[in-house]
């Protein structure tokens, strides 16, 4: 299965759960938020059936005074289950987003294969990004990675653009964009 959704379908609060419970289902979904956001999401995706995986991919744009709590779960409860969760946020102004990933592996889910990276770049000192990675592992033959980083643009990088006589502000905007375009491939 595969899936798109933008923020301009989401509306202010949006919620969104999916079960794959056939046997080596596959879901490949890209979630796009820019130009407007909801205020809450609240995203879940369950990995019932045996050897069933999912590719999840966020691309986050935030301007102005945007503001969202997003809280997205996977839940491996099979065998030999798989996920990868990429999410990049780039935010200007005074954006704030909140992110809270959780990988649940259960019980049940033994040789569950699980990633969840969640990435922020801040464009402005007002900016803000709290990123929450979370790992629940309760069987012991499986692989788990998780993490969070939130940063700027680099001086480095900037100077490196002026050297070429490009503008910062267009310098910003090409980092950004190949920061975005790192998790969309």
């Amino acid at each position: 299965m595969e899936l798109t959704t933008h923020s301009r379908d989401m509306g202010g609060n949006f919620e969104k759960e999916i079960t794959l419970a056939g046997h080596n289902e596959t879901l490949v979904w890209h979630i796009v938020i820019a130009d407007r956001a909801p205020e809450t999401a609240r995203i879940r995706v369950r990995l019932t059936g045996k050897n069933s995986s999912c590719r999840i991919v966020c691309a986050y744009v935030g301007a102005k005074t945007m503001r969202s709590d997003i809280s997205m779960t996977v839940e491996h409860v099979a065998q030999g289950t798989a996920s990868r969760v990429g999410v990049r946020a780039v935010l200007d102004d005074a954006a704030r987003l909140t992110w809270r990933g959780t990988l649940t592996i259960g019980k049940k889910a033994a040789h569950a294969d699980a990633a969840l990276s969640i990435k922020a770049l801040l464009l402005s000192d007002n900016a803000m990004a709290f990123l929450k990675p979370d790992l629940e592992i309760l069987h012991d033959e499986v692989l788990a990675t998780h993490g969070a980083s939130v940063g700027k643009v680099s001086p480095k990088d900037l100077f490196y653009f002026a050297s070429r006589g490009v503008p910062e502000h267009k310098a910003q905007h090409a980092i950004a964009e190949g920061f975005l375009r790192e998790v969309m491939v």
